[in-house]
């Protein structure tokens, strides 16, 4: 059976979609990031795909042996569901405390020691693993998650 690839390039967050709010050093800088899955999708995967079958130059001693199968049916259903992707599904303490401005933590250090979500409820009501519109986990997810 020939070797799989299975690769996904989800949608990582548009150009101006806010970045991880809980600390400025977990700045994800959506244009870069934009940029990368832009990349990915353009440059890489299509390279990738080319290698895996032989393709576009790629020169293989037994293509009928060294081809492999390069499945990316799947691919669709990551778009919608990167680093930024929301939905009015997701749970509700989503919905009320993480800021689509990159607004969601106190930036106060003293006061963000009691109460850090600026929505005013408790970091300890989140739950990671909820289903969400957003399925990659970020330095957000991870503080909360403690």
């Amino acid at each position: 059976m020939p070797t799989r690839f299975w690769p996904t390039a989800a949608r990582l967050a548009p150009a101006d979609a806010p970045a991880f709010d809980i600390h400025p050093s977990f700045n994800a800088e959506p244009q870069r990031l934009a940029n990368v899955s832009g990349y990915v999708e353009r440059e890489f995967l299509p390279r990738l795909k080319a290698l895996a079958l032989c393709q576009s130059g790629v020169l293989c001693r037994d293509p009928g042996g060294d081809r492999m199968s390069f499945v990316d049916a799947h691919q669709a259903a990551f778009a919608d569901h990167g680093v930024c992707a929301r939905a009015q599904n997701d749970p509700e303490f989503d919905r009320q405390c993480f800021s689509a401005k990159g607004e969601s933590f106190d930036p106060d250090i003293v006061t963000a020691a009691n109460q850090p979500m600026l929505c005013g409820r408790s970091a300890g009501e989140y739950r990671a693993y909820l289903p969400r519109a957003r399925w990659i986990r970020d330095a957000n997810d991870s503080y909360l998650r403690r």
